[in-house]
């Protein structure tokens, strides 16, 4: 009984540590491209990680606004992202913008690959 709960605990951190890895690999590559494509000298993981927890503290603070939170969320993390990867506000927008889009598709595809029914959770 004791002898296996080491191995079965091992076992349970090589799964933990590699979901943690494939998770943040899927989290950062799209930002990565993303920040290559619109012109960033540098875009290493790192950055990418720095720039995805800080543009969520951020878009979290801009959705108190009450009025229009949603379009001041987004400038906050464009700015977030133009002032990290070091290119203009623009260059931002268009980041974040890919990043949005990407983080959809990856969602509807965790959706479709884990087989969740979301109109079970709609109605």
């Amino acid at each position: 009984m004791w002898g296996k709960y080491p191995e079965t605990m091992a076992g349970e951190m090589l799964y933990i540590c590699g979901g943690i890895v494939v998770l943040t690999l899927l989290v950062t590559f799209p930002l990565q491209l993303a920040a290559k494509m619109f012109g960033a000298t540098e875009a290493g993981v790192g950055k990418a990680l720095f720039a995805i927890i800080l543009g969520t503290i951020v878009h979290g603070i801009g959705l108190f606004v009450p009025v229009c939170g949603s379009i001041i969320a987004f400038i906050l993390v464009a700015a977030v992202y133009a002032w990290i990867f070091e290119v203009g506000f623009l260059r931002g927008v268009g980041i974040a913008v890919f990043q949005f889009f990407f983080a959809v598709v990856e969602v509807v595809l965790l959706v479709y690959i884990l087989g969740v029914s979301l109109m079970s959770y709609i109605g």
